[in-house]
């Protein structure tokens, strides 16, 4: 019996990319974070030759620009030249960032096959002892497609079906000219496996019938692209898909959000940041690029100006240099802080407030209290961060509710000068 087909989904390198969102002061830096882009696409290429795949699924965004763009083009070509001397084959789309309108292209190896942007195409992949493949993608003619390309695709009898499309599974209207579509236009293609392209973050929208993923881009662009990036490696089995994540990822993104509530000058606060980024970066040996949150309720906020801001980055870059050697700081740090407003609460004379806040948990009716604990967003928080939502599920008390709801209605009343 043939075995399963095997395959890499990849996308949105990037190639050529310089990072956006991220504030880099130093130079040396910057060309480190653009070095990372080209060292993540070698780590997919080297992650297919060592797991011996059947061919390449690259899903769009290969190159942040094409035109003059050379050194990637050419970096790209020599990648797949180190898949073709193993015999492995490459499928791919064109996205908006490398649309087929761009400027001249670099000649492709043999075993690279790139959709055109004229209509849906199909190619067949065939080999000795494994299931047969068929794949379907279409490229763009240029950078904003308004159309829906995935009502196009529609499968054709075969073994397995790959659908390779960059494109924006939402119905958020800034990202309507990104092919944008709906899952139901997936499921009515009856593909088995969808490869998309073009959200930087990785994303199992759908675990079968179909199956649809985005791998996410292998190297963070941004400094909100957090955690660790990288590619698939896909079997189908007669239509039925398992997949594994794999890593490529050089430099790992970071928001760190560290709570001053304690701090009472900037060594407590330099403390703060270290006890955060020991508790946040995982002891790995990849490199980091963090972004400090300053978070909690402090008497410091007013004295946190823009220049308090900048006199602490230049502090904390050589006091993290030794601890954490592979962490490189944002330049942006990010005050969030609030003013304590406890004893403002307690001594307050507003007759309204007054009666608000001398309310207690026992005066509150339990349908209140358990609307808030069933509320939709509680549950959209429970299911997008699982992880994060059993941290925090102790603390998430009846009591802890009704006070938070208190000190957030006085200040936001305070905010509009009641």
């Amino acid at each position: 019996m043939a075995r399963p087909v095997k395959f890499l989904h990849a996308a949105d390198f990037h190639l050529g990319a310089g990072f956006i969102g991220a504030q880099v002061r130093d130079q040396k830096l910057g060309l480190r974070l653009r070095a990372a882009v080209f060292e993540a696409f070698d780590a997919v290429i080297q992650t297919a030759l060592d797991e011996n795949i059947d061919f390449a699924v690259f899903a769009g965004d290969l190159f942040d620009v094409t035109e003059s763009n050379y050194r990637a083009q050419g970096h790209f070509v020599e990648g797949l030249r180190r898949l073709e001397d193993q015999g492995i084959d490459v499928y791919m789309v064109a996205g908006n960032h490398d649309p087929l309108d761009g400027s001249d292209r670099l000649a492709l190896p043999n075993n690279a096959h790139l959709f055109d942007s004229n209509n849906v195409g199909v190619m067949h992949f065939e080999k000795e002892g494994v299931q047969p493949c068929s794949l379907y993608g279409r490229s763009y003619p240029q950078a904003e497609v308004n159309s829906n390309y995935a009502q196009a695709f529609k499968r054709d009898t075969c073994v397995n079906a790959i659908g390779i499309l960059h494109t924006n599974v939402s119905t958020e209207s800034d990202l309507e000219r990104y092919a944008r579509c709906d899952m139901h236009d997936l499921i009515d293609a009856q593909m088995d496996y969808w490869a998309l392209g073009h959200i930087h973050l990785t994303k199992v929208l759908r675990e079968s019938n179909p199956c649809v993923i985005y791998p996410g881009s292998p190297q963070a662009l941004n400094i909100n692209e957090t955690g660790i990036h990288g590619c698939y490696i896909v079997e189908l089995d007669n239509g039925t898909p398992t997949y594994e994540w794999h890593p490529a990822g050089r430099v790992t993104m970071h928001r760190v959000a560290v709570d001053i509530s304690s701090a009472a000058n900037e060594a407590d606060i330099r403390d703060c940041v270290v006890t955060a980024l020991n508790s946040a970066l995982a002891d790995d040996s990849n490199e980091h690029l963090v972004r400090i949150i300053l978070t909690g309720v402090s008497h410091l906020d007013n004295a946190l100006s823009q220049e308090a801001l900048e006199t602490l980055y230049n502090s904390l870059c050589p006091a993290l240099s030794g601890p954490f050697p592979n962490v490189y700081l944002d330049s942006t740090i990010i005050n969030e802080t609030l003013d304590s407003v406890e004893d403002d609460m307690e001594h307050t004379t507003n007759d309204f407030l007054r009666d608000f806040l001398d309310i207690e948990l026992n005066m509150v009716e339990p349908s209140v209290m358990e609307s808030a604990f069933q509320s939709k967003q509680l549950k959209t928080f429970r299911q997008e961060f699982p992880a994060e939502f059993e941290k925090i599920n102790l603390s998430l008390n009846q009591e802890n509710i009704l006070n938070e709801a208190k000190e957030l209605l006085y200040r936001r009343l305070m905010k509009r000068g009641y």
